[in-house]
C-alpha cells in the first residue's frame, strides 16, 4: 500500500499543478469579452469596458480597472473588483455573484442577481459604500451646474422588474461636504456642510425622499420631497422642498451679491426657518424661495 507521505506528496503536486492551470493558464482574454457581453445584454443602455481579468481564490475572478458608461458618457470607474459567484447560481432560475472594490479612495461591496432567462437580465441590486470621495466621480466633476466634494458612506438596495421599473430604497450620510453653484449670475463661496444625512425609497421609478438633513457652518436645512427618475439621469424631475435656517455670517455675505435676497430672508425669518422649493431637473435645477 501506498504510503500517507507518499499520498501527501501526490496530493501537494496536484495541488500545484491545479494552481498553475487555473493561474497561468487562465483565458482572460475570453472571459473578459464573455462578461462585458453578457453585462451589455443584462443593461442594453449601458456600456462596460475591463481591462484585464484574473482569477482569485475562493474560486472567482478579479476585474481590473473596470468602467461603465450611460450612451457613451462615463458613469464611474472601479480600479480593480472581485466577484465571486454564489452556490445557488449554478442551480435554479438566477445567479448570484458577490462582490468587493475599490474605487475612489473607498470600498464598495454587494451583491448582484441576475435572472437566467433569455435575456439575460439584472434584477436586484445591493451596494454597501465606504468613504467614497465623490468628488473624484467623473459624471459629478463634470456637471454643468454644480460641483460636489464629500465623502460618502451608506447603502443602496433596489430592484428591477420585468416593466424595467425601479424599486428600493437607500440611506446614505456624506461627510465634510462642499457644494460650488455655478453658472449663476452672481458669484457665491462654495457651501460647506459638516454633514448630510438622508434616507429615501424608490418605487416604479419614483424617488420619496423621506428625510434629509444638512448641517453646516452657513446654513441647516430639512428637506423631503420626491424625484421622477428618467433616462438620462440628468433629466429627472425634481420636486423638492424644505426649510433652510441660514447663519447670521451667510446672510451678510449674501447682502454682498444677492441684497434682495438677503432683504427678503430677513424679513422671511421664522422659527422653522425660510421655506423653499426645488423644481425642474437635475441637469437644470430651480431653486424657490416660497
Amino acid at each position: 500500500m501506498m504510503s500517507k507521505k507518499k499520498w501527501v506528496s501526490y496530493f501537494i503536486v496536484a495541488m500545484v499543478a491545479s494552481v498553475f492551470f487555473i493561474y497561468f493558464l487562465f483565458p482572460s482574454d475570453a472571459v473578459r469579452k464573455y462578461i462585458v457581453f453578457k453585462l451589455s445584454s443584462a443593461m442594453p443602455d449601458y456600456t462596460v469596458t475591463i481591462e484585464k481579468i484574473k482569477p482569485v481564490f475562493p474560486p472567482g475572478i478579479k476585474a481590473v480597472n473596470l468602467s461603465v458608461y450611460y450612451h457613451n458618457n462615463n458613469l464611474f470607474d472601479v480600479e480593480q473588483v472581485r466577484i465571486i459567484p454564489g452556490i445557488t447560481s449554478f442551480f435554479g432560475q438566477k445567479a448570484i455573484f458577490f462582490f468587493d472594490s475599490k474605487a475612489y479612495g473607498g470600498i464598495v461591496k454587494g451583491q448582484l442577481v441576475f435572472a437566467k432567462d433569455m435575456p439575460f437580465s439584472l434584477m436586484k441590486v445591493k451596494l454597501d459604500l465606504s468613504d467614497i470621495r465623490i468628488g473624484d466621480i467623473k459624471a459629478l466633476k463634470e456637471q454643468s451646474y454644480y460641483q460636489i466634494l464629500g465623502t460618502l458612506n451608506g447603502n443602496v438596495e433596489y430592484c428591477i422588474n420585468e416593466k424595467n421599473l425601479v424599486s428600493g430604497k437607500a440611506s446614505f450620510v456624506l461627510s465634510d461636504c462642499q457644494l460650488d453653484i455655478k453658472n449663476l449670475f452672481v458669484k457665491l463661496k462654495p457651501f460647506q456642510f459638516k454633514q448630510i444625512k438622508g434616507k429615501m425609497k424608490i418605487d416604479n421609478n419614483i424617488c420619496n425622499i423621506e428625510q434629509c438633513t444638512i448641517k453646516g457652518d452657513q446654513a441647516n436645512c430639512n428637506i423631503k420631497g420626491e424625484i421622477i427618475i428618467a433616462k438620462p439621469f440628468p433629466y429627472s424631475m425634481l420636486n423638492i422642498y424644505g426649510n433652510i435656517n441660514p447663519n447670521p455670517e451667510f446672510i451678510v455675505d449674501l447682502k454682498k451679491s444677492l441684497p434682495l435676497v438677503s432683504v427678503l430672508l430677513t424679513k422671511k425669518s421664522g422659527k422653522n426657518g425660510y421655506p423653499f422649493k426645488v423644481e425642474g431637473t437635475f441637469d437644470n435645477p430651480d431653486f424657490l424661495l416660497k
